[in-house]
């Protein structure tokens, strides 16, 4: 549900700042699809870690954009390693180094910028004690609450360029007839509105004894 609105607002960055064609602008489409996950994750998961593991991230986008393109590495390596070893050990030991590398690599990224100052903060147990249960399910409310107003806006400003357009076209096509076959419908739209006007119920309470 976060994912698309992330993802499009990082497409039109790529596109104003670099284009819509080329190498470039497809390692930046990546680059911006990425981030749009991990903020996506992060805004969705941030009140439960918090909570539950007492912890903060500020940098964890940056740091899942780095460790990510290594995932599919440590998956694919990790399960033919344990495949393999089941038929041959030696040669699945060769495959688990392949493994380790990829790792090694996510680690040294996460214990590197969880080494930077001011990179997390710590919830201490008091702290998540004071937060009221209903905190969580009131925060996911809120956020389901803006998407669905989000995409109600979404849908309105379609149908309100839809209707634009069709009076446009009308406005168009009312330009092009003679004045003697407008004055009618007008007339007719006056006289409908005076009417309607001047038979409006007054603030008063009318009582009809029969």
């Amino acid at each position: 549900m976060l994912f698309p609105h992330f993802q499009n607002i990082g497409r039109k960055v790529v596109t104003a700042t670099i284009g819509e064609d080329g190498k470039a602008v497809a390692t930046a489409s990546f680059i911006a699809d990425s981030f749009s996950v991990t903020m996506a994750a992060v805004i969705a998961v941030w009140p439960v870690v918090a909570y539950h593991f007492g912890i903060i991230s500020f940098v964890a986008p940056l740091v899942n954009i780095l460790a990510l393109p290594v995932l599919p590495g440590i998956i694919v390596s990790g399960l033919l390693a344990g495949l393999t070893g089941i038929i041959f050990l030696p040669l699945a030991q060769v495959i688990a180094w392949f493994t380790w590398l990829f790792l090694s690599y996510t680690l040294l990224v996460v214990n590197g910028f969880a080494a930077i100052p001011l990179s997390w903060t710590a919830v201490d147990s008091a702290t998540v004690e004071t937060v009221s249960p209903v905190a969580i399910p009131a925060y996911y409310l809120l956020l389901g609450a803006i998407l669905w107003l989000n995409r109600r806006r979404q849908i309105l400003t379609r149908i309100a360029g839809r209707w634009q357009a069709v009076i446009g076209k009308a406005a168009g096509v009312a330009s092009h007839l003679p004045l003697r076959w407008l004055i009618p419908p007008l007339l007719v739209l006056a006289i409908l509105t005076s009417v309607a006007a001047t038979t409006m119920p007054d603030d008063n309470l009318h009582v009809s004894i029969l």
